[in-house]
């Protein structure tokens, strides 16, 4: 006896499926790779003592809009 399942539709749905990990993988690193970035600027000038108060603000502001875009997801 010989039995055949075509497999052409899960196949399809597993490419789908991969690809929509690429896409929520990339959006995910995006506002990581701000926040790191953002972090990095902010503790270089605190050791410099070269910070503001406006500095600060701006600077965890932008932190805290990539957390936001990350709460989104």
């Amino acid at each position: 006896m010989l039995s055949l399942h075509d497999v052409t539709a899960d196949l399809q749905r597993a490419e789908e499926l991969q690809q929509f990990a690429r896409t929520v993988a990339h959006d995910v690193r995006n506002p990581i790779a701000a926040i790191e970035g953002w972090n990095v600027v902010l503790r270089r000038a605190s050791r410099a003592g070269e910070l503001t108060v406006e500095q600060v603000e701006r600077f965890t502001g932008r932190m805290s809009a990539s957390v936001e875009r990350l709460n989104r997801l």
